[in-house]
């Protein structure tokens, strides 16, 4: 069963989980879940690493 939120697109970048600037993005199974489905959509991701989950 698929879902869709009408406003993943400003979901997702929320679920993201917080790193110090300048450091890799996390790389956990829930945000490489996250950042996989950003790619589906076509969603920008720079800069949304340092968001807060």
């Amino acid at each position: 069963m698929n879902f869709y939120y009408e406003d993943e697109d400003q979901i997702l970048p929320l679920l993201l989980h917080r790193v110090p600037e300048g450091q890799a993005p996390c790389q956990c199974q829930d945000c490489e879940g996250i950042h996989r489905r950003m790619q589906e959509l076509s969603l920008a991701q720079d800069g949304l690493t340092s968001l807060v989950a």
